[in-house]
This record gives structure tokens, C-alpha cells and sequence, in this order.
């Protein structure tokens, strides 16, 4: 074959070729999408590869103490996620447990407790301290202020008397202002720079005078009370979550008296952990904990739905952040589901959960 033979043959079958690779391209990228979208539709463990290293350094500890919880066992659950599984992004095989240290009283407390007493107008000459253990609490028949000389965690109640003239709502403070107060006042208390960094929510109220009782309102609309409730920042990861979930144990409740908010009820109580002294525990996983709810093992600390059957619509782990001194700060699995239902279930593995005394 002669080289202009030869190149007349490539030309006429160059075409070909470049079509064949096409086709062997296009069959190439077309099996590959296939594939791509077979495994799209197969549900993939969270986190489940990835195994952490445990030190579970307290050994056996407590599981969280809820004092108002009520048992899980009181309803049937319905499994209504958005994939209808268990599994959520931050799903972990282990997690970090915090030690919080005891406080003991500090020189100089008294000084600190009567400043504190002063902020509610309490006649501390009048109305002097008595001290009960490591509790200090100041009573002038009205308003009562309750202090821990170790921590400055503090419990202030008003008594409402409607005669008083607490309440005028004929101009209500701006949402901002209000949040400013709670903040100042705080500031002059107690106020954990975790606190200030955290996340703050406003609640309003109405005080009903005939049944003596406050009831929510879903604006302020009405209301003659607001609260604003002081939200820890999240640890890691994960959020903090309280023994209500929607309020906080770090909050203050005011009587709306025109551009004058008087404080009703008051509280921190607030527990630092060490950054320090910290352990890692193996977790139940997500499939552990939906079936410990089921059989009554975790905790309901809110529900406004009228039925026994619960559908769960979100899980997810979070801190639990105790009311009252708790020697750990450890996670939670959190179930959320209709009409404000929240129940709690201990995500350190029961092999490394303490069996309480009684048992």
C-alpha cells in the first residue's frame, strides 16, 4: 500500500473511529450515573465506621438526675423522621464526659450575699440573712431571696399582690430593652461569661388574678409578664438541653409596669465544669436509645399532645444541663416530637452507668 492509499484509508475511516469512542464514552459515563444513583437510595450508617477511642476515666457514674421527668413507658412511639431511621448528622460511637467540682465557701461571701439581697430592695438591716448549710436566704414577708455561699447560684421569689399596682400595660418596652435589663441585672448577680455568650429567649405572660396563676401567651399581645431565659453555648458540637428544654434554669421573670419591669422571680443556677478532668464513654448508639424510650427508660420532661401515641420527629444528642449540683456534665439523646413532646434517654452505654442505690 502506497503512503497515499494509506492515507486515503485513514481518512475515510477517521469518522468512525471518533464515532466508536463516543458511543464507548457515552455507554462509559451512562453506567457510571446508574450506579451512582442505585447506592443514592441505600441508607448509609452516620458515623458508624469511625470508632473513638474511649477513656472512660470516672468509671460507672450516675445517669442524669430529672427530678420532674416523668417515665417514657406512658406512650407508644411512631418513628417519623425526615428518613424515617434513627441515624442524625453528629451521631457519635463516644463522647466527652465533664467533672464538675464541689465549691466550698469563699472568704469575703457575706458582703457578696448582701450586695446581691440589695438588687431586690430587700431591708437587709431590717431583714438579716439566715444561713442553713451552704444556703443563705434573705425573707421580708414579700420577696425572698435564696443564695448558695459556694456558687452564687441564687432563687429570688416576689409574692404578687395585684393591689400593689405591679401591673400597667398601657405601654409595653421594646423586646431589646427588656433583654437589656435582664442582662444588667444579671450583671450585678451573677452572670457566667458562658451566659453572655450564649443564646437568650423572651417569653410573655399574663398573670390571671381569679385562679392566681401565669399563664403563657404566644405574643405580647395581652401580656402583663415577660421572661427572659439565658441559653448556654453549645459544648462542641452539641447544644445544651434543660429539665424543661424550652426554658432555662438562668432566667428573670418581670411584672410589666410601663417602662418599668419589676422582677417576680429570678434565678441561676449555674455549674461549671473542668475543662481538665474529662472522660470519654462509648455511647448507645441511636437504635439503642429509640428502643430504650420504647421500653420506658428515658425521660418525658414536656408534652402538650392529648394522645398516648407519640410520632418522633427529630433525635439528636445534647448536654444536660441539671437545675441542681450534678457531679457530671454528660450527653443526652433528645426525642422531639408533636405538640411540644420532649423526652431525654442517657447516651453513656448502661455498662458504664451506675445502678442507683435502691437497686
Amino acid at each position: 500500500m502506497t503512503l497515499t492509499q494509506l492515507k486515503e484509508t485513514i481518512q475515510k475511516f477517521a469518522p468512525l473511529v471518533v464515532i466508536f469512542l463516543l458511543v464507548v464514552l457515552i455507554f462509559y459515563f451512562s453506567f457510571r450515573l446508574l450506579v451512582l444513583y442505585a447506592n443514592s437510595g441505600k441508607q448509609v450508617p452516620v458515623n458508624t465506621k469511625e470508632q473513638i477511642k474511649t477513656d472512660p476515666t470516672f468509671g460507672s457514674i450516675t445517669a442524669p438526675q430529672i427530678p420532674d421527668g416523668k417515665p417514657s413507658d406512658e406512650y407508644t412511639y411512631i418513628l417519623d423522621t425526615l428518613d424515617g431511621t434513627t441515624n442524625f448528622e453528629t451521631a457519635t460511637s463516644a463522647a466527652t464526659v465533664y467533672f464538675v467540682p464541689k465549691e466550698t465557701p469563699t472568704f469575703g461571701f457575706l458582703s457578696t450575699i448582701y450586695n446581691m439581697a440589695s438588687q431586690f430592695d430587700i431591708d437587709t438591716e431590717q431583714f438579716p440573712h439566715v444561713l442553713d448549710g451552704e444556703i443563705a436566704t434573705f425573707d421580708d414577708g414579700v420577696r425572698k431571696l435564696a443564695i448558695d455561699i459556694t456558687t452564687y447560684n441564687f432563687a429570688f421569689n416576689r409574692k404578687i399582690d395585684v393591689a400593689e399596682g405591679l401591673f400597667d400595660t398601657s405601654f409595653l418596652p421594646r423586646q431589646d430593652y427588656i433583654e437589656r435589663e435582664a442582662q444588667d441585672l444579671l450583671r450585678v448577680l451573677r452572670y457566667p461569661s458562658d451566659l453572655a455568650q450564649g443564646t437568650r429567649s423572651v417569653s410573655y405572660f399574663f398573670y390571671n388574678v381569679e385562679q392566681n396563676q401565669i399563664e403563657p401567651v404566644d405574643t405580647n399581645e395581652g401580656a402583663n409578664m415577660v421572661e427572659v431565659d439565658f441559653f448556654r453555648p453549645d459544648l462542641g458540637a452539641y447544644p445544651f438541653v434543660t429539665s424543661s428544654y424550652f426554658n432555662s434554669p438562668h432566667y428573670v421573670l418581670y411584672a410589666i409596669n410601663r417602662s418599668t419591669l419589676i422582677p417576680i422571680r429570678a434565678q441561676v443556677a449555674y455549674y461549671d465544669y473542668s475543662p481538665e478532668k474529662v472522660g470519654v464513654y462509648p455511647l448507645r448508639t441511636p437504635d439503642q436509645a429509640w428502643e430504650d424510650l420504647s421500653k420506658g427508660k428515658g425521660l418525658v420532661v414536656s408534652n402538650f399532645n392529648p394522645n398516648k401515641e407519640i410520632r418522633i420527629q427529630k433525635i439528636f444528642l445534647g448536654y444536660y444541663e441539671p437545675d441542681d449540683y450534678q457531679e457530671y456534665i454528660q450527653p443526652v439523646y433528645v426525642f422531639l416530637g408533636e405538640d411540644k413532646f420532649v423526652a431525654y434517654v442517657p447516651a453513656v452505654s448502661e455498662n458504664f452507668v451506675a445502678k442507683p442505690k435502691s437497686q
